[in-house]
């Protein structure tokens, strides 16, 4: 891996609320990378960089840098070059040139046109407590699991929560895209008063988003204990079904709750055992 001790910087301050160095962030991501990388690996992945912090200029990135980075490989999708992390150091090596958030997409080498996962973004308006995204949460992980597909939890380190199915790749995104806008637009249908499908945020006071519009080939999605470019260093924590009603808020844990997060079991084991052919299930 990228070593620590060749880090330019290291006691820049990435966060002043939690007076976070890059040191401290490089720390972090070693920390999780066991249960991070696989989420990341072979994945085409779009960074948030803040090279000086988070106070500083912070921007979204998915192209190649400029620079060779060990554990990262090019690829060109569609004439255009992205990033992919093949290897841990890739992620400490983006670390070093000031990535704070990783967000992969939906798919994998080699089947880069196949999407091997769903993603629903529970995104709750303003005035929509937390405790009723968790609700939500549970209710649509019922309605999934009624189709055959295991659901797993994460906050987002932003407002709401991510509901993610792992799959077999045998479908393009129209394919998938699909299902996962039929299953929103019924679960809205039979909850009309907590629910909607509508992208018109005037629409949504009240409700919870269904977000479905990230099972596109371009699209991402937070990856598992990433960490947000916000005052506190949220992260999007992985949360057991069971538990989630104990969650107050979706930035509730951060660089702070690591340490604890790691001691207990992964709430995602057995994550990519999980998937399931959609094919099949389509059939049914």
């Amino acid at each position: 891996m990228a070593r620590a001790d060749r880090l330019t910087h290291p006691n820049r301050i990435i966060d002043a609320a939690t007076n976070t160095t890059k040191s401290g962030l490089y720390a972090y991501y070693e920390a999780v990378m066991e249960r991070m990388f696989p989420h990341l690996k072979n994945r085409p992945v779009s960074i948030v960089r803040c090279p000086e912090g988070i106070a500083g200029e912070c921007f979204f990135q998915r192209h190649v840098l400029r620079h060779a980075i060990p554990g990262l490989r090019k690829i060109t999708i569609e004439g255009q070059a992205y990033l992919c992390i093949a290897k841990p150091e890739g992620v400490l090596g983006l670390v070093q040139f000031g990535a704070v958030e990783f967000h992969p997409w939906g798919c994998s080498l080699p089947n880069l046109v196949k999407a091997d996962r769903i993603v629903f973004d529970l995104d709750p308006a303003p005035d929509v407590a937390f405790d009723q995204v968790a609700e939500a949460a549970l209710l649509l992980r019922e309605r999934l699991r009624a189709f055959g597909l295991a659901a797993f939890a994460k906050t987002t380190g932003g407002k709401g929560v991510h509901i993610v199915c792992p799959i077999k790749p045998e479908f393009g995104w129209n394919v998938v895209k699909s299902f996962s806008k039929t299953a929103a637009a019924a679960l809205a249908a039979d909850h009309p008063d907590r629910f909607t499908t509508a992208i018109t945020k005037s629409k949504r006071t009240g409700k919870i988003f269904i977000d479905y519009l990230r099972n596109d080939h371009h699209a991402t999605a937070i990856a598992p204990y990433s960490l947000r470019a916000k005052p506190g260093l949220p992260m999007a924590c992985p949360v057991r079904w069971s538990a989630l009603r104990n969650v107050h808020h979706a930035d509730q844990f951060t660089i702070k709750s690591v340490a604890a997060r790691l001691r207990a079991a992964d709430p995602w084991n057995g994550f990519f055992s999980s998937a399931v052919s959609l094919k099949a299930l389509l059939k049914s």
